[in-house]
């Protein structure tokens, strides 16, 4: 019988398999392994899966990932967690990469969620793309 989902077992550890139970106790008797933290499973998996970018998963034995929530991101696969946004860019729900804030708009904060919470600059100032601050005209 297969694995059920959030384990996993390669092939020849399939062979030994002969349990039907997804209670985590009885997985060692059926050597299917609970995902880490960062994996999920489907049931019948060989492999656990990483979590793709924008998504993580904090648990272990697991079926599936959770979106980051917006104001984070995560660029990497396989994580338990997002990474907070970066000053000078937002990130909405599901971010694999911050974006940054427009031309004349900058912000400090690391917890924007979209375009429209960075600030435009005050007059005499000025910000490229991606700025964490204003900076003066001469």
């Amino acid at each position: 019988m297969p694995c059920p989902e959030r384990t996993y077992a390669s092939s020849t550890d399939r062979e030994a398999i002969y349990s039907h139970a997804t209670d985590p106790a009885s997985l060692e008797l059926r050597r299917c392994t609970p995902t880490q933290p960062g994996h999920y499973a489907t049931a019948g998996s060989e492999e656990q899966i990483p979590c793709s970018p924008g998504t993580f998963q904090p648990a272990a034995f697991s079926s599936s990932c959770r979106s980051c929530p917006a104001g984070t991101y995560q660029d990497e696969p396989g994580q338990s967690r997002c990474t907070p946004c970066k000053p000078g860019f937002y990130c909405e729900a599901g971010a694999s990469a911050p974006r940054p804030c427009d031309p004349a708009t900058y912000s400090e904060r690391t917890d924007l969620t979209s375009r429209t919470q960075c600030k435009a600059t005050d007059p005499g100032f000025f910000a490229v793309t991606g700025s964490a601050t204003q900076t003066p005209c001469r």
